[in-house]
């Protein structure tokens, strides 16, 4: 899988940067998974104990549950404008990744909606990733709270 593009103001070496190219990796696999599982209404999950762990996935399979149960699903798409990596802890194995997520380019719907019309809502999201074993994983995500392009 190809490295995303970043952005950082540390000067990692060369330990650091393969642990940001395996954390980015990760977060393109959760992204991935998250869309699948949402947009399928909580039923293709047999993938996201593969991209994400601790509170990361028991998110993911909380709400797959949820849109399961409510007979809904998300409509659009959950999508990673930029990616600013903000701190890596070669102790703990741990990167944290700062993005831009786009809130009006998907939302919660009943079955056979789509997408409402909605302004944009550029939201900084902030997440962990960490090794797990010799993969990265998503372990958390969280808004941030300096608004997208600060």
């Amino acid at each position: 899988m190809a490295i995303p593009d970043y952005e950082t103001d540390l000067d990692l070496d060369k330990e650091e940067k393969k642990a940001v190219e395996g954390a980015l990796v990760a977060l393109d696999e959760y992204v991935t998974t998250l869309n699948e599982a949402f947009s399928s209404g909580g039923k293709k999950t047999e993938n996201i104990d593969g991209a994400a762990k601790g509170e990361a996935l028991e998110t993911l399979k909380q709400d797959s549950k949820e849109l399961k149960k409510n007979r809904m699903h998300m409509a659009g798409e959950f999508r990673i404008e930029d990616r600013v990596i903000q701190d890596v802890d070669s102790r703990t194995d741990e990167v944290v990744v700062l993005t831009c997520v786009d809130n009006s380019k998907f939302a919660e719907v009943g079955a056979g909606e789509s997408l409402p019309d909605q302004e944009p809502e550029p939201l900084r999201v902030r997440f962990l990733a960490e090794l797990d074993n010799s993969d990265w994983k998503i372990e958390s995500q969280s808004l941030w709270s300096t608004p997208c392009g600060k």
